[in-house]
């Protein structure tokens, strides 16, 4: 059974999730079946451990008399077969104790780890058909607003603002202790950028930054912190290209052909390559603008990346396909 075989068989009964992509499905199934493994062994081990302890050590004499006594006789291949079924049946007792329980946390595991990723993926569309909503419903009262943002201001900063940051982070990040440290700098910018001062000065944004630098720069450091997004130089050599972009596609089983790239190109010409190589699959290479001499890339969805450059236009940033960068 193949990955995708065994990821398609073991969602088949859970609510929703023709909604989940067959490579989260896939990383899903991969970590539960490492988790079954190691529960199955542990409880196996225990098992025998039990067994050797009641019966003072000569568990393991009495299952090879046992087998012995049976082996006598005539030695054909019936025979053969015969000793080899009642061997199983005398095995499997210890056997069906750990199978059972690791298939009962399999099925627990996967329910969890579902509505994890479908909850995720509802509150990202609800966010962003708020913040669609929140926009017209501030165009209608102002309609004298000239700019391309709207809403309502609470603290000298636009809830419309607020509403569109948390949507383009639900979109492009699924780890939810990620999304809540990022809550706290929607909350309150200056605080986040106190406790975070020294990613800050190291990129030469000081105290007289404002709330929405603060922010956009926030979500791009803990994306790169995350290892769901990597920050290369502009002029960054291939070799180094290639191991980081490596790292990021395994995550979507994606894979990266070295030999397509040439020396003498840059970013945005390797970046569409890979768009090119990963459009059946549907993925591609996507950038966040930070105003510097270096790119912020990561990989998603192509109809992700398209929302994604929407929502960031209403807030005068701009995240784009790597390859138009």
């Amino acid at each position: 059974m193949t990955k995708e075989e065994r990821a398609t068989k073991w969602f088949c009964n859970i609510p929703n999730a023709e909604s989940v992509s067959i490579e989260t499905k896939m990383d899903i199934c991969s970590k539960i079946a490492k988790k079954m493994a190691i529960i199955f062994f542990i409880l196996f081990a225990v098992v025998w451990i039990l067994l050797f302890m009641l019966s003072a050590g000569k568990i393991f004499d009495i299952i090879a008399n046992f087998l012995n006594n049976i082996s006598e006789g005539s030695h054909t291949r019936n025979h053969y077969k015969g000793m080899a079924l009642v061997g199983s049946f005398v095995l499997l007792p210890p056997i069906i104790f750990p199978l059972i329980v690791a298939l009962i946390v399999k099925n627990k595991l996967l329910q969890s780890e579902a509505a994890k990723v479908i909850n995720a993926m509802n509150i990202g569309e609800s966010i962003a058909k708020e913040g669609s909503q929140l926009f017209e419903i501030s165009e209608k009262n102002h309609p004298d607003w000239t700019g391309d943002i709207g809403g309502i201001e609470q603290d000298g900063f636009m809830m419309r603002e607020i509403e569109t940051y948390r949507a383009i982070s639900e979109l492009i990040i699924d780890d939810r202790t990620i999304l809540s440290d990022l809550e706290a700098c929607f909350a309150t910018p200056k605080k986040y950028f106190n406790k975070n001062i020294e990613k800050y000065s190291n990129r030469a944004i000081f105290e007289e930054a404002t709330k929405d630098m603060i922010i956009w720069i926030g979500i791009v450091d803990e994306l790169i912190d995350g290892d769901l997004a990597v920050e290369l130089d502009w002029k960054e050599a291939k070799e180094e290209f290639l191991e980081q972009m490596k790292d990021l596609a395994s995550k979507y089983h994606l894979e990266v052909w070295e030999d397509l790239l040439e020396e003498s190109k840059d970013i945005p010409t390797w970046c569409e390559i890979l768009d090119e190589k990963w459009v059946e699959k549907n993925f591609c290479v996507g950038a966040i603008d930070i105003d510097s001499d270096s790119y912020v890339l990561f990989i998603c969805k192509r109809e992700v990346l398209q929302r994604l450059s929407s929502l960031s236009k209403r807030l005068n940033h701009r995240i784009d396909f790597a390859k138009n960068m």
